[in-house]
Parts: structure tokens; sequence; C-alpha cells
């Protein structure tokens, strides 16, 4: 198969989401950015936080 005939055929795979009518479509999106520590609270660091002076 050619690139040309590769293309077109992905082309046709292609299937179009409206993700503005999903109603959790912004959680999920956020949810899979890999944001360090947007899930995980990382207890075993909790230690370095409680030995930051309040304010």
């Amino acid at each position: 198969m050619g690139k040309r005939e590769e293309a077109a055929w992905i082309a046709r795979q292609v299937e179009f989401v409206e993700t503005a009518i999903e109603p959790d479509f912004q959680n999920r999106f956020a949810a899979a950015m890999a944001l360090p520590h947007s899930t995980d609270k990382f207890p075993h660091i909790q230690h370095l936080l409680d030995a930051i002076p309040k304010r």
C-alpha cells in the first residue's frame, strides 16, 4: 500500500466526537493530561509539606 492509499484509509477510520455534548469531557480531559500531583496526593512526601513554615 502506498502512502496516499494509507492516508486515505486512515482518514476513513476517523470518527468525529462532539466533545461539547459530553457532560464529563472537561474532567476526563484534565485527568488525562498527566499533570503531576493532580490525582495522587503522594502521602510519602507529607512530612516535607509539613516542614514548610506556616504564615
